[in-house]
């Protein structure tokens, strides 16, 4: 399989027709519409106070509760032969893309909590910093922003990750993530097939392993793409979907918001 990540496209199982996996699908749906009727009638309330109600954020862990069992029965019915150890740090040296705004929000009051927050913050610069660089060298970019989707995007992703340079959440001593109970969405969607060892891009094997992605259906997808649009229209911000980009955007806007 290539080392593009551009070219890792999440694809249509057919257990999704299952009628347990249908039901998750249900559910998943039922929260996202939940939660995005709960943003569109508090937005505008946290733009001045940056806080929304409790369940907000409680329907989002139950969103994600519903995600991980629905990973678990796509990988157990496809019989993928998944090969992803405890506490594997490879996929903690990619940049993750396509995070949803209440995914930053929630890790950024988490995480502004913690002693070594504003190191965490130079982290994401620096990471950034380097990203951009990579970004410039992988081919032209022009000067609009290059979209996620991109062949030059991809090809930046693969280029990032033989750096080597790990994700500002991982503890490098443990091998763990410090936020793992509210990771992204793509932290959890991305699995190996492969031998773990293939996961070093010192390995010879590295070109040929196999990664897969699993997202929810395109309408979950939709949905939360809209909340996304809502909270861009009403706070005037757009949120980067890249997380270390996404927290310092946000790092600047809370800081520098008028009032």
């Amino acid at each position: 399989m290539p080392t593009d990540f551009s070219r890792q496209e999440p694809r249509f199982f057919s257990c999704f027709d299952d009628p347990a996996v249908r039901a998750l699908c249900a559910r998943m749906m039922e929260l996202a519409s939940e939660i995005k009727t709960d943003v569109e009638l508090y937005v505008d309330a946290f733009r001045e106070t940056l806080r929304f109600p409790e369940r907000v954020f409680h329907r989002l862990h139950q969103f994600r509760d519903v995600y991980d069992r629905f990973l678990q029965e796509v990988i157990e019915r496809e019989d993928l032969g998944v090969t992803c150890g405890k506490s594997c740090p490879a996929c903690c040296h990619v940049v993750p893309c396509g995070l949803e705004p209440l995914e930053i929000i929630g890790i950024y009051d988490q995480i502004r909590q913690w002693p070594d927050f504003e190191a965490i913050i130079r982290g994401a610069g620096a990471a950034m910093s380097s990203f951009q660089k990579v970004l410039q060298e992988s081919g032209p970019t022009g000067k609009t922003p290059v979209k996620s989707s991109s062949e030059v995007f991809g090809r930046a992703l693969s280029n990032f990750y033989l750096l080597r340079i790990p994700c500002i959440f991982l503890d490098q001593k443990r091998g763990t993530c410090r936020i793992y109970d509210i990771r992204p969405f793509i932290c959890r969607a991305v699995f190996s097939l492969s031998d773990p060892a293939y996961c070093g891009p010192d390995h010879p094997g590295f070109s040929l392993r196999s990664l897969e992605v699993i997202e929810p259906v395109d309408e979950i997808n939709f949905v939360l793409m809209e909340t996304h649009a809502v909270m861009g229209a009403s706070l005037g911000f757009r949120f980067p979907d890249i997380l270390q980009q996404g927290l310092l955007a946000w790092h600047r806007w809370v800081r520098e918001r008028p009032g």
